[in-house]
């Protein structure tokens, strides 16, 4: 079954289920001399959320709740610079369910590699539980500690 307005209005905020992860995108620069887009427009800029975008499915919402730059990060190779978004998903006109999060995850990862030729740490972690999307600026003050 599909729940929705027949209007195709959103629903209300308050009522949508979210679902959240974090894409952590190594900056090696390197790697960045060969990547379609700037540090900048990654950091700083939208170019995630434009990446993002083209995945979601109409009838759902997309958001980078939050985003960090962890510099140095550990890695095998020395120290990288690492850029952290916290990604987050909601049904606006359609039920969000873990799966559907889980696979735009998925395929946002998958885009970064394959169109931006830059790494994802931590790659193939599952999204959040489905949760309360009004709770996401709460957690968001947890992520942030």
């Amino acid at each position: 079954y599909t729940f929705t307005f027949p209007n195709k209005q959103a629903v209300e905020e308050s009522l949508q289920v979210s679902c959240r992860h974090e894409l952590r995108i190594m900056l090696h620069p390197e790697k960045l001399q060969a990547c379609t887009v700037s540090r900048d427009d990654i950091v700083e800029g939208d170019a995630v959320f434009q990446l993002a975008r083209e995945l979601v499915p109409e009838g759902f919402r997309m958001e980078v709740a939050a985003r960090d730059l962890l510099t140095p990060y550990e890695l095998n190779r020395g120290h990288v610079p690492l850029a952290v978004f916290l990604m987050n998903y909601s049904g606006q006109q359609k039920p969000l369910t873990r799966q559907l999060a889980d696979d735009i995850r998925a395929q946002l990862e998958a885009q970064v590699q394959d169109k931006w030729k830059l790494e994802v740490a931590k790659a193939g972690r599952l999204v959040s539980r489905p949760y309360p999307r009004y709770l996401l600026p709460k957690l968001i003050k947890e992520y942030k500690r």
